[in-house]
């Protein structure tokens, strides 16, 4: 299975038990990459709108993290973001519904 069809079936998956209906059973996810900066910001641009989108990543102690990769999942109406470092303890993925800045 390739990596798109596999976020499209993860992001389905939550959707599903999160109580959403999606608008299609399949909807078309982007999916790009980052890599955060020496403050732990990377940034990406919402494919459907143009919208810049930032998201920071944080450490258990609060602190930056820099040089984490950033895996963006851009569907419609709905975004969501999994980094991944030695420095960040990895967790479930964070979904929006709204482009804007994020902190995870």
């Amino acid at each position: 299975m390739g990596l798109a069809a596999l976020v499209r079936r993860t992001i389905l998956g939550m959707a599903l038990a999160a109580g959403c209906a999606p608008k299609e059973p399949e909807p078309e996810v982007h999916v790009t990459r980052q890599f955060t900066d020496s403050q732990g910001r990377a940034y990406f641009t919402d494919a459907g709108n143009g919208e810049r989108v930032e998201i920071i990543v944080l450490n258990d102690n609060k602190a930056p993290v820099p040089e984490a990769e950033v895996l963006f999942f851009d569907g419609e109406g709905m975004e969501c973001f999994r980094p991944y470092h030695p420095q960040y303890t990895p967790g479930a993925v964070a979904c929006y519904e709204h482009n804007s800045t994020h902190t995870i």
